[in-house]
C-alpha cells in the first residue's frame, strides 16, 4: 500500500507523537545533535587553535590533522566491528567518557606529553561518532516511518553542525581574557568535549532499546527450529 501524502501540520504531529511515545528515539535525537555540535566546533576552529593559539607553523598543523584523520579513519572500521560484538549503544557510553575527559585536556594544557599520548583515544571517539550513530538509529525506527525518521536525524545533525561553532565562538571570545595564552581559542575545547559529557545522560535510554530488541531476537531465534522441525 502506498503511503498517504502528509501535509506539514500533519507530519509535525506524527514526529512528535513518535518522540513522546518512544523515549530512546528521543534521546537518539538529543544526543546526535550534541555529537554532531562537537564535531562541527572541532572542524570549524582546529586549524585556528593550532596555529593562532599554539603557535604552530601551517605545514607542523596539517601534519597534525592529517596524523589525526588517519587514526579516525583506523578507529571507525575498528569501532564498528566492536559495537557488532558488544552492543553499539553499550560501547558508546563507555567510550564517551574516555572521548569527552580527552577533549577537554587540550582546554587546560596544550603540553605534547600530554595531548600526544590522548590522542588515540580521541580519534576512537570520533571514528565511533562517525560511524555507529545511523546504526544505532536503525532498529528505533518504526515501520514505516523510515523516512520520516531520517529526516529528523539530517535535522538534528543540522542543528548541531549550526550551534557548534556559534557556541564555540562563543566561548572563545568570552574566555579569551582567561585563555590569554591561546588567544582564547583553547575555549573551543570546552564546548567540544562539553556536548560529548553532556550527551551521556540519553545513553542509558539507548542501551535499555538495544537490549530489549537483541532479547527479542534471541527470542525469535529459538522459535525457528522449532517451527522448522515440526514442519
Amino acid at each position: 500500500m502506498e503511503h498517504e501524502t502528509r501535509t506539514a501540520r500533519e507530519t509535525v504531529s506524527t514526529i512528535w507523537g513518535l518522540l513522546r511515545e518512544r523515549p530512546a528515539l528521543r534521546a537518539f535525537l538529543f544526543a546526535n545533535a550534541l555529537w554532531e555540535l562537537s564535531l562541527a566546533a572541532l572542524k570549524t576552529f582546529i586549524v585556528l587553535f593550532l596555529t593562532v593559539g599554539v603557535g604552530m607553523g601551517m605545514s607542523g598543523s596539517v601534519g597534525v590533522i592529517a596524523i589525526v584523520v588517519l587514526l579516525v579513519l583506523l578507529a571507525a572500521p575498528v569501532s564498528g566491528k566492536l559495537g557488532d560484538r558488544f552492543g553499539k549503544a553499550r560501547l558508546v557510553g563507555i567510550s564517551l567518557w574516555l572521548y569527552g575527559a580527552g577533549l577537554l585536556v587540550p582546554l587546560f594544557t596544550q603540553s605534547p606529553y600530554v595531548c600526544i599520548p590522548i590522542m588515540p583515544f580521541v580519534a576512537f571517539g570520533g571514528g565511533m561518532i562517525l560511524t555507529l550513530p545511523y546504526a544505532i538509529l536503525m532498529p528505533l525506527m518504526p515501520e514505516g516511518e523510515h523516512g520520516l525518521i531520517t529526516g529528523f536525524y539530517s535535522f538534528s545533525r543540522g542543528l548541531g553542525i549550526l550551534l557548534g561553532p556559534l557556541l564555540a565562538g562563543i566561548a572563545i571570545t568570552v574566555l579569551r581574557p582567561l585563555l590569554g595564552s591561546t588567544h582564547g581559542y583553547a575555549a573551543m575545547w570546552l564546548i567540544c568535549g562539553g556536548a560529548i559529557l553532556a550527551s551521556l545522560p540519553f545513553v542509558p535510554a539507548l542501551k535499555t532499546r538495544e537490549a530489549q530488541l537483541r532479547r527479542k531476537r534471541q527470542r525469535t531465534g529459538r522459535r525457528e527450529p522449532a517451527r522448522s522441525a515440526t514442519a
